[in-house]
């Protein structure tokens, strides 16, 4: 059995039953596996690592006992190797969480962990079954500098920046730290407002500093719902999709509260779709009420454009995407005057001394258009590989921009 080369663009329908069967025997909520097609062993290994699945198939395959004795020795072996690095990553990283939370105890001020950083320990019993890129915080605007100062005291130096985050990485462990200071990009265009957000958060939990906190699980769904869609272009990780499920099924999120929060006009059209992706992997009757609620807060157009997503697709182990370059996203809701008002607002220049120059201006729309690939012939860009699920080389905060 050969593991390695060039995956198609396209996962088959019997390693994506397989792999979804696999992750949700993870936590219990699988039947035994039923006798399928052959499997192309190395395609689904490549599918499970690209989308950060790998320790979660691992503990289906584990749960499951003998129903998969017919995989690969090489195949498990690998899952082990992956599942042993990620745990191992994990003790480093909260150990850096917990640094970040002493300086928030000794400074008097919050910090509020999204994503991973959040999950790892929350909504998992083992947080090597949660790989992460890097550790995502949350700040009040008004504590950002003094953030980023202390990050650098610590060790971190810049590494990236963006409208809504700055990314940092420690000198020492390379582990990367991105400091939001918006959920996402744009975050006022869309009426998301953060002030609101962290009234609503809440402690980590009952061990954490008293300053480390989260957001609650409404608003974390939120943010994946707007990370998958309006943030990364309809790429995301099938592990984020597989962390939207598991916070729609916990019983103490507020269904009603999610949906009031998200219907606003300019939100509703991409928190639909990031749930709609979730659903078409993860299916689930408390997912499916949920889009339920929302479809008179969106247009049929995007109601017809979601039942295009299907699992094959979503979980490509290549680089592919539902919808293309990123720059294509911004036709989701309809090419309109709010979708003009968007460009308008992601081509603002990030240093804010030179928002208002056109030629600042002119500057940041031709670096957009060279890290989207729509540069002149013979142009080059500066832009870093990326490190997510983008198809184009480009920076880390670039394709968040748009």
């Amino acid at each position: 059995m050969r593991l390695s080369g060039p995956p198609p663009p396209e996962l088959g329908a019997a390693e994506t039953a397989l792999l979804i069967e696999l992750v949700r025997a993870s936590s219990g909520a699988a039947a035994p596996i039923r006798e399928c097609s052959p499997i192309d062993w190395a395609l689904l290994f490549d599918a499970a690592q690209r989308h950060h699945l790998a320790p979660l198939v691992l503990q289906g395959m584990r749960a499951l006992g003998t129903n998969l004795a017919r995989a690969p020795e090489e195949f498990q072996a690998r899952l082990e190797n992956i599942r042993n690095l990620e745990l191992a990553k994990a003790i480093v990283r909260l150990h850096h969480v917990d640094e970040l939370g002493a300086v928030a105890f000794r400074e008097g001020m919050d910090l509020y962990l999204l994503k991973g950083a959040a999950f790892a320990t929350t909504l998992y019993r083992d947080p090597g079954l949660r790989p992460m890129s890097d550790i995502d915080v949350l700040v009040h605007r008004s504590r950002f500098e003094t953030w980023s100062r202390e990050l650098e005291r610590l060790g971190y130096s810049l590494l990236d920046t963006s409208d809504h985050a700055s990314c940092y990485r420690r000198r020492a462990t390379g582990v990367l730290v991105e400091l939001h200071s918006h959920l996402t990009s744009a975050a006022d265009f869309l009426g998301l407002g953060t002030g609101a957000i962290l009234e609503r958060s809440r402690p980590l939990d009952a061990g954490s500093a008293a300053r480390l906190r989260t957001l609650s699980w409404e608003d974390h769904l939120l943010h994946l719902c707007l990370h998958a869609s309006f943030q990364h272009g309809f790429r995301q990780p099938g592990v984020n999709a597989w962390d939207a499920r598991a916070i729609a099924e916990r019983s103490d999120f507020d269904p009603d509260a999610f949906v009031e929060n998200a219907r606003e006009r300019r939100l509703a059209p991409w928190v639909y779709g990031g749930l709609a992706m979730t659903a078409a992997l993860w299916e689930s009757p408390r997912l499916r009420a949920l889009l339920s609620a929302l479809d008179d807060s969106v247009p049929r157009s995007i109601l017809r454009k979601t039942r295009r997503f299907r699992a094959e697709r979503l979980l490509a182990p290549a680089g592919n995407a539902v919808f293309g370059a990123p720059i294509a996203r911004l036709g989701w809701s309809g090419w309109n005057l709010t979708t003009l008002s968007l460009l308008w607002a992601i081509s603002r220049p990030r240093s804010p001394e030179n928002q208002w120059g056109f030629g600042a201006r002119l500057g940041r729309i031709l670096q957009l258009a060279r890290n989207h690939g729509l540069a002149l012939l013979g142009s080059t860009s500066n832009a870093a590989s990326a490190l997510s699920m983008g198809p184009t080389p480009t920076s880390l905060g670039e394709v968040r921009d748009v």
